[in-house]
């Protein structure tokens, strides 16, 4: 082969190996979300509380990691530190959460008899009971089977005056602050923390 040949050959390889890079690391990314929790959701430990999470039961927590990642690309400064930092929490504060399986299943129950119910999240990316409350509740969500089309995530400034970057008239004390609707009509509340636990309050407002 002359000279010529080599080089055309050489640039073909290249291009060849080049194009297969960045496929697999395209993979990787649409794969993330998919993969970020199967090892850890049906590690021994979640397996031994009688409670294992398939990779397909993630939706809501995954709708959420989604959102987070579209503002930690849109937003700048402060705003886009915070949304990092909750975003880096979500995995260890889903998985650490040990649900009663009795309450799950029971609320899995009560969700499949109920046609509408919405679950709307008021949280502050800047908050701690927001990074540790959060995860879970999506967790209990996810295990009961609600769907991530019913949850909506709102993000709230620091002085609580402004949701989604927009000015807003809710009076907002507290956050995470849970607001469960049924038909449209509000059924109850969480704020910042549960009386008992995510998966019996839930339990207890739609009961």
């Amino acid at each position: 082969m002359d000279k010529f040949g080599i080089w055309t050959l050489r640039i073909f390889l290249f291009a060849f190996l080049q194009i297969g890079c960045n496929s697999y690391a395209s993979m990787n990314h649409m794969n993330e979300g998919s993969n970020l929790f199967s090892n850890s959701i049906t590690s021994d430990t979640m397996k031994k509380d009688g409670f294992e999470m398939r990779a397909n039961r993630t939706d809501n927590y995954k709708k959420l990691k989604q959102q987070l990642d579209v503002q930690g690309w849109s937003s700048e400064g402060t705003e886009k530190a915070d949304v990092l930092q909750f975003r880096d929490k979500i995995k260890p504060n889903f998985v650490k959460y040990s649900p009663n399986m009795e309450h799950i299943n029971n609320l899995k129950g009560v969700l499949q008899s109920h046609q509408d119910v919405t679950v709307i999240i008021y949280g502050g990316n800047w908050c701690p009971d927001t990074h540790e409350g959060v995860p879970a509740l999506l967790k209990v969500l996810d295990g009961a089977g609600f769907n991530s089309n019913n949850m909506e995530y709102h993000w709230v400034s620091r002085d609580k005056k402004i949701v989604d970057g927009q000015n807003t008239d809710l009076e907002i004390a507290s956050v995470p602050w849970i607001r469960v609707f049924e038909n449209g009509v509000l059924k109850g509340e969480i704020v910042e923390f549960p009386k008992k636990s995510w998966e019996y309050d839930l339990l207890n407002i739609l009961e």
